[in-house]
Formats: C-alpha cells, structure tokens, sequence
C-alpha cells in the first residue's frame, strides 16, 4: 500500500526545507501544493503553486485536500497526491484529505509526521524570511485553534524537532525508511 508523509508544523517550523533535503537525499517527491497567498520574498517555485483566488473553481472537482488559513487558500489534486511521497498539510487540511479521499479507489496509508521548533526559534525563522512582526504574530495567532487541538489530540505518527537541520533531516529519514520497511514485510 502507499504511503503519503504528511508533514505538520506549524509556520516557520522549516517544513519544507526539511522535506527537500529528505526528498533530495532518498530520491523522493514533495507535493506542490496550490496556494492564493503571494510569493514571499527570495521564495522559490519549489513550494507551491501560485494561483489567484479567481482560479479555484478549476480544480474542484480533482481537490484532495484543502485548507484556509486566514483569507489565504491551499489545496493540492488528486494527481499530485497520487505522484508525491510527502505532502506538506495544516491539520485542518489534512482533516479534510481523510474525508476526502477514496481510500478504497486509491489505497493509501497517511503517514503524519508533526515538526515541532522552539517558539522564539519559529519567531526568528519568520523575521529571517522577510515577514514582518505583525504579520508573523497574525500567522502564529491565526494557527492556534487547529495547531492547539492537533496537538492536544496528538494525531501525529511522529514527531521531529527541528531546531538543528542535520539532525532532523537524520530523524526524519530514519522514520521514512523504517515507514518503508513495514511496507515491504
């Protein structure tokens, strides 16, 4: 059956560094997932897909997951889930991924793997990243009601702290490939 790493931390967390380093070093592939939030300074195509609000429409019938947060949308295809090992999800779209997949069309075991940082680590990655105070603090406020319950609930596999990459990038390999095994026994 195939697995999707569904990785979940909460803004400035390094998600998505993470995940490229562990795609990059075991030849794996992150899902591009769709966004309406503008392109943040020194930000690359490999993250998401950018998309206007107006664009939506187009993809609701092929949606696999989606997810507000604020006046900002993202959701990823059915496609993209089907090609991706790991998919970078909020709890709430990884909420709505559960109720909306066909398990039985598709066979899939969601693996939720939660990257956790200290609060002033986060806040540091943040201000590093070219967001100003305000809209960090709107960020992190903005996720407390889903992060809060996920987190209380612990409807997580896994957790990884990323305070130090190199390590995390290890921990998180080490839960693929022991993922992987179970898989091939």
């Amino acid at each position: 059956m195939k697995k999707v790493f569904c990785v979940v931390g909460r803004t400035g967390t390094g998600k998505d560094s993470l995940v490229d380093l562990v795609c990059s070093s075991l030849g794996m592939k992150k899902v591009k997932s769709y966004t309406t939030r503008e392109r943040r300074p020194r930000e690359g195509d490999d993250s998401h897909v950018f998309i206007k609000p107006v664009e939506i429409d187009q993809f609701k019938g092929r949606m696999a997951a989606y997810t507000k947060i604020g006046e900002v949308e993202y959701f990823a295809t059915v496609e993209q889930v089907l090609e991706g090992d790991f998919y970078v999800i909020d709890p709430n779209g990884l909420d709505d991924f559960r109720e909306r997949w066909d398990f039985d069309k598709f066979p899939m075991k969601p693996v939720v793997i939660y990257v956790t940082v200290p609060k002033m680590t986060q806040m540091s990655r943040l201000l590093g990243r070219g967001d100003s105070i305000e809209k960090s603090n709107s960020r992190m406020l903005a996720e407390n009601d889903q992060f809060g319950e996920f987190e209380v609930k612990q409807r997580m596999n896994y957790t990884v702290v990323n305070s130090d990459l190199e390590q995390a990038v290890s921990d998180l390999k080490k839960i693929v490939l022991q993922e992987l095994l179970k898989e091939e026994t």
